[in-house]
């Protein structure tokens, strides 16, 4: 088995995934892939929202009997690894000889956390003093703030563990987003109008037609997507408050350890159905609902004030345009009062901008400079090396950053666009990622706890600041040029350091 690093806050974490059929279904724009069923090919509308699919990450409650292990390559494995062919653009490149070595390794990963254990209720004090290992609750009890996370391309629910863990650990409930747009490795909805499930893989923007020709902007498919996204994340947001606030569950299910759906029991408890085998632990039987919300009276997490926004990539750019966007029709905006993106992709999004949404700036074309404020909220934006080289995204970057509020910009030195999440942790040598993690992980804490500023270093202590330089190196860490090729840009300095802008 490889375990992931372990949370290291002060709570124990728990993970439940959920899931949310939509009803009816809805189609996002007119785009279409070609699929394959009952060895026909024919044309389907690419992004049809089905299900809404969420990870949430929390603090729980654990006894001597409770199990770590989350798997953190989605099921099934199969279909995750063909997702990442798709992904990768080489189609068919894992061979006959690697799939057994890279599907048995896939499925020893381990995310040392409890799937399925009980939310731990913060109004217990007792039990919240205990697990702080017996120091006592000097703030009283206070709900649980919550933290809305948007994967990047490629990603998933799990893939951004590390960080998300971490902040479950400090005291917070995080829903992590496994996006259905065609940008997860793979995902497995259930039509709520059919009842069959089919596995979708990632999407290339290749792969797609459409049926009034090729559309002018490279990127309109990624807009369609964004659209997509916000729906998924506003639809997830409600149904999960819903569920805390009032017990009510609607149509949510859980999944199990293997993605499939888990019966629900309202009413009984399990452990005492089978003499006391927590069968939230293991996923075994019935997933108890009640026993999950551990008597929560619906104020434990707190979902309708100070929700944090948090991305990579184009979940950094799910987050700008989220914020930039009115709610969709029949919802009330989200209360997000502070938002962190990682290394956020702007080119999907609509130039100049994106700006912060107001809703009297839609009604409206006064824009001063007091109704705009009204709309910023605090932001912060960590970028890695080759983003903050990457010199027209990087001055696009400034700009944004600049109508929000003069959003600081962190840049990590030698941190790749990877760095954010899990994946350098799977090589056999990853110190330098371990760093960047923890770098990175440790500035969102800061900011999300109201205690970064990087005006005076409050908040960065232990992270050493220079200035930024740029220098050129030979191609190969030093080794020799070779015909025709280029010097290489970099930072100067070293992993570990970082750059304020």
């Amino acid at each position: 088995m490889v375990n992931l690093s372990s949370p290291s806050g002060q709570y124990p974490v728990g993970a439940t995934t959920f899931v949310l059929p939509v009803r009816p279904t809805s189609t996002i724009g007119d785009s279409q892939r070609q699929v394959h069923v009952d060895g026909q090919s024919q044309l389907e509308p690419t992004l049809t929202l089905e299900e809404v699919a969420f990870t949430v990450y929390y603090p729980a409650v654990v006894d001597n009997n409770s199990k770590k292990g989350l798997d953190w390559l989605v099921r099934p494995v199969d279909k995750t690894l063909k997702g990442y062919e798709h992904f990768l653009g080489v189609k068919g490149f894992i061979s006959a000889s690697l799939y057994p070595l890279l599907y048995l390794y896939g499925r020893t990963i381990k995310v040392p956390i409890y799937p399925n254990a009980p939310l731990l209720n913060p109004n217990n004090a007792e039990l919240r003093t205990s697990l702080n290992q017996g120091e006592p609750e000097t703030n009283g009890a206070k709900p649980w703030p919550l933290v809305i996370f948007s994967h990047g391309l490629g990603g998933s629910r799990t893939t951004y563990s590390n960080l998300c863990t971490r902040v479950a650990s400090s005291g917070r409930v995080v829903i992590a987003f496994e996006h259905r747009d065609g940008t997860s490795p793979a995902v497995m909805p259930k039509n709520p109008d059919t009842g069959k499930v089919k596995a979708k893989l990632y999407t290339q923007p290749e792969d797609v037609t459409w049926p009034n020709g090729k559309p002018s902007n490279p990127f309109a498919l990624r807009l369609d997507q964004l659209e997509f996204r916000r729906k998924e994340i506003y639809l997830g947001y409600n149904a999960f408050k819903k569920f805390i606030q009032t017990g009510d569950r609607g149509e949510l299910f859980v999944l199990d350890k293997d993605g499939k759906e888990m019966g629900g029991d309202d009413h009984e408890t399990p452990a005492k159905k089978k003499g006391g085998e927590c069968c939230w632990y293991g996923g075994k039987g019935v997933f108890d609902w009640n026993e999950w919300r551990n008597g929560c009276g619906g104020t434990e997490v707190r979902c309708e004030e100070d929700v944090t926004l948090t991305g990579h990539s184009f979940g950094g750019a799910t987050v700008l345009s989220l914020l930039s966007s009115p709610a969709p029709d029949g919802y009330a905006r989200i209360p997000i009062s502070k938002a962190v993106v990682h290394d956020p992709w702007l080119e999907p999004l609509p130039s100049p901008g994106p700006t912060p949404y107001s809703p009297r700036l839609s009604s409206s074309t006064n824009r001063s400079s007091e109704t705009i404020n009204d709309a910023v909220i605090p932001m912060l934006i960590l970028n890695s090396e080759g983003f903050t080289l990457w010199t027209d995204h990087f001055a696009r970057l400034q700009a944004i950053a600049k109508g929000w509020g003069d959003a600081p910009i962190i840049t990590l030195i030698r941190a790749e666009h990877t760095s954010f999440s899990d994946f350098p942790l799977l090589a056999p040598n990853s110190k330098s990622a371990k760093l960047l993690l923890d770098i990175s992980g440790t500035l969102t804490m800061k900011f999300f706890e109201g205690h970064l500023d990087v005006d005076t270093g409050k908040g960065m202590e232990g992270i050493p600041r220079r200035k930024m330089e740029v220098e050129h190196v030979e191609p190969g860490k030093g080794n020799e040029r070779g015909e025709g090729e280029k010097k290489q840009k970099r930072l100067v300095g070293d992993v570990g350091e970082v750059i304020v802008h």
